[in-house]
């Protein structure tokens, strides 16, 4: 005669049986791996996605599945963040940083992550990068991310906007108000272009003043 918990083993395996499970489709060029000290229990991406993976639990001495389950990002500030288990107990989690210290050395073991576009949501792993506060600050200044008493900060740089012919277009007085007075999506590429790192971006070049 079955014992209680192995009635109940068996009602549950039913009513898994019954239960249409759907997988985690990866995005294209999707990469996993471990989460740093949650491993054989969290997977984070490339992509900034973060997701439990299948594993076997036991219950009243019974083993049950768990299937793999795609992670809710929620309020973390600016930054997204998650909640993730470990032995009962729940820890919240910066996104950005997962992200960083899964694909990013920190050799120098610098102690912020920086969104080198100034979107604290993407977090893609070409997008983030170990600096300083100073670098951080710095970085924010120089883009315009940051204001003082509602107005630019005095350090901003002013960038120009040329053709690829080299002819000036437009000055702006930092790469935000280029950004918002054109609709462009992302600042990286101009900061790449301004620095010499890449020709153009949106079809221009780019320099500071």
């Amino acid at each position: 005669m079955k014992t209680k918990a192995e009635i109940d083993h068996d009602y549950w395996f039913r009513k898994k049986a019954k239960r249409k499970i759907s997988s985690i489709p990866d995005i294209e060029g999707e990469i996993w791996k471990c989460v740093l000290n949650y491993e054989g229990l969290y997977i984070v991406s490339n992509k900034g996605r973060v997701k439990s993976v299948d594993r076997i639990s036991f219950k009243r001495g019974l083993p049950y599945e768990i299937p793999s389950k795609l992670l809710s990002t929620g309020g973390g500030g600016n930054y997204l963040q998650v909640t993730l288990f470990r032995e009962g107990i729940r820890y919240y989690h910066l996104v950005h940083r997962l992200v960083c210290i899964a694909f990013h050395k920190n050799p120098e073991n610098k102690p912020e992550v920086n969104h080198k576009d100034g979107n604290k949501h993407n977090n893609n792993d070409w997008n983030l990068e170990w600096s300083t506060k100073s670098e951080n600050c710095t970085h924010a200044i120089e883009t315009g991310l940051r204001d003082i008493k509602g107005g630019k900060h005095f350090n901003a740089k002013k960038i120009g906007m040329y053709t690829i012919d080299d002819l000036l277009i437009e000055e702006f007085d930092c790469i935000a108000d280029a950004m918002r007075k054109n609709n462009f999506k992302t600042m990286i590429s101009i900061i790449n272009t301004a620095r010499g790192i890449r020709d153009n971006a949106y079809g221009y070049k780019w320099k500071y003043l």
